[in-house]
């Protein structure tokens, strides 16, 4: 896969062109293809040509996620177009052999064995949404957007980052994620994303101490909320700190801004607050956030 983009340079008048190659999986027969959204970002043209062909076609974009690094193209239907089969990410455990494939370096149709190391890596700072599936087969460069394969050629995973350089890091979208991020984009072409309104901060013990917290309690500080926000509306003060959202423990941050924009839009959240030592229960409306 590669994508082509047109800019202007400096102070010149002339215009050059700069590719990027990356790697994507057939879904259907339709010619439907998914891959990571940093693989076609400001892309002008995205053109396409199947393992083993020397034949290139041009693809639409259909939407893109880039809370996910999710991207979804439509291509011209082609027999050679054989569609993937999904796996079912839920069921992975550390230590099973997987394989990563696509284009690495711009090696067509490289292949990498590795182990998962492990699930839901996440706090990466990434992407907004990180819930990586983590293996030490080698990636690098034009393996983005290619399928991570289980043992029995099932696709578990989309291949979206390295960590630092590489060395045996790697990490892919888990394709229960990748399913959910392509139906929504096939019914609307965009993801909607939850929104409830809050910043938010890390508590750390001198500040848990100043909100009268105990020593054990884990969460997220709100810093202010916004104007005509769901929280503000619910009753949501700065220096409330959220232990719970919807039944789950809040770690941080990080967690909670996950779980929100997880959220469907128009839903209820029941949130779980400490405010000066004692607990309180609020219900907050989902509101859409486009991503």
């Amino acid at each position: 896969m590669k994508k082509k983009t047109g800019r202007m340079a400096g102070f010149s008048n002339k215009s050059y062109k700069a590719e990027s190659t990356g790697s994507g999986v057939v879904l259907d027969g339709r010619g439907h293809i998914v891959t990571s959204y940093h693989v076609i970002a400001g892309a002008d043209m995205v053109t396409i040509r199947m393992f083993g062909s020397e034949t290139e076609t041009q693809a639409k974009v259909v939407g893109f996620d880039k809370m996910s690094d999710i991207a979804l193209l439509k291509a011209p239907q082609n027999p050679a177009m054989v569609p993937a089969l999904l796996g079912d990410s839920s069921t992975l455990a550390p230590g099973q052999l997987v394989a990563a494939i696509g284009g690495l370096y711009d090696l067509e149709g490289s292949v990498t064995v590795g182990v998962i190391s492990a699930l839901s890596r996440s706090g990466l700072g990434l992407l907004d949404i990180e819930d990586f599936i983590q293996t030490d087969a080698a990636m690098g460069p034009g393996l983005s957007g290619g399928p991570l394969c289980d043992a029995k050629g099932r696709v578990i995973g989309v291949n979206t980052a390295i960590f630092g350089g590489g060395q045996g890091v790697g990490f892919a979208i888990p394709s229960s994620e990748v399913a959910k991020v392509v139906a929504e984009l096939l019914r609307n072409g965009v993801v909607e994303r939850g929104k409830i309104g809050v910043n938010l901060q890390a508590l750390t013990p001198s500040l848990g101490e100043a909100l009268h917290a105990g020593e054990e309690v884990k969460g997220a500080v709100v810093v202010e909320t916004e104007p005509g926000s769901p929280a503000r509306y619910a009753g949501i003060e700065p220096g409330d700190i959220i232990t719970e959202f919807n039944g789950k423990p809040v770690d941080g941050p990080r967690e909670l801004r996950k779980m929100v924009l997880k959220s469907p839009a128009g839903e209820s959240a029941k949130l779980e607050l400490l405010r000066d030592g004692k607990r309180l229960t609020v219900k907050v409306k989902i509101k859409p956030m486009k991503g």
